[in-house]
């Protein structure tokens, strides 16, 4: 038991600094993003109703922001438990251990499933940098946007083990 609780407080004491700081930058970006885009969508609809001159390329920037704002929001949502779900099971099962077990294995597919978006994620990029792909109007490389998958997948990966590592009793949070 001492072993266990010498672990428990070396991952309390050490990992969920880290984790405070890498949310607060998720904070930061997503913050940054919604701005931007916000801006992007303003100034877009200014200038081709108002003014009737459209800014032509603006979408293509907007998406590469998007897809930051997308993606690191989804880990965000995961840190959160803010992410869609449906949990009918407290409704059929009464036996608490045994819910807490389901729990703990949606979080370990949720981890999983996360695992799996990333590795597709990274293949993806392999394969948009050795076909040099660009977008068409200003021509940026491609993975300033599907970078934002694999960070993304990343964030979902440790947030969800880390749901998973608190359900499971490691981590005191």
């Amino acid at each position: 038991m001492g072993q266990k609780l010498t672990v428990k407080r070396r991952l309390d004491k050490f990992l969920l600094p880290s984790v405070d700081a890498i949310v607060r930058g998720e904070e930061a970006i997503l913050i940054v993003t919604g701005i931007l885009v916000t801006m992007a969508i303003f100034v877009q609809i200014l200038l081709r109703y108002v003014f009737h001159s459209p800014l032509f390329g603006i979408e293509e920037l907007t998406l590469i922001v998007v897809s930051w704002f997308y993606f690191i929001g989804a880990g965000y949502s995961v840190h959160k438990g803010s992410y869609i779900m449906a949990d009918i099971l407290p409704l059929v099962v009464k036996n608490q251990l045994l819910l807490q077990r389901f729990k703990v294995a949606c979080l370990l597919f949720g981890v999983v499933g996360a695992a799996i978006l990333g590795c597709v994620a990274v293949e993806y990029c392999q394969w948009a940098i050795g076909a040099h792909a660009v977008t068409p109007t200003f021509m940026l490389s491609t993975n300033y946007a599907t970078a934002s998958m694999v960070a993304g997948a990343g964030l979902m990966v440790m947030h969800f083990a880390m749901r998973m590592m608190r359900e499971v009793g490691y981590l005191s949070r």
